[in-house]
């Protein structure tokens, strides 16, 4: 996520989101499963409150995307701040594949075309409130 032109979902690149780095921090999302990592944002990225990554002030952005800051599980609920942006997480299954993938054993790797809804889904949502 981030202001760049070829980021997805992109935060729009204007003055009220200036704050937010052009390559923020990277959304991992495997539905049901979510998880972030910032990518040595200028202004951090925060899980529920709680700063998972920054930065150093003397560092150029190149320097940063040159460190592995950690990834952290996000879930139902939880909120994740971009700058002054913040998103509330929702996870929803569609009824239907949640009951065959109670059924499963052992449980499959949802496909790529279920990525794609989640993340456009995500887009959708984003292009509402901007």
């Amino acid at each position: 996520m981030g202001r760049a032109k070829d980021c997805y979902p992109k935060i729009p690149d204007d003055d009220k989101h200036r704050t937010i780095s052009r390559y923020h921090c990277l959304l991992d999302i495997n539905p049901p499963d979510i998880r972030i990592r910032d990518f040595g944002s200028k202004n951090g990225t925060f899980v529920n409150g709680k700063k998972i990554g920054q930065r150093e002030a003397h560092q150029s952005p190149e320097e940063a995307a040159q460190i592995q800051f950690p990834e952290y599980d996000l879930g139902e609920g939880d909120e994740f701040t971009l700058s002054d942006t913040s998103f509330r997480v929702a996870v929803a299954l569609d009824p239907e594949n949640a009951k065959t993938a109670q059924q499963q054993s052992p449980p499959t790797i949802p496909s790529n075309q279920e990525n794609l809804k989640f993340i456009t889904k995500v887009q959708q949502i984003l292009n509402k409130l901007y």
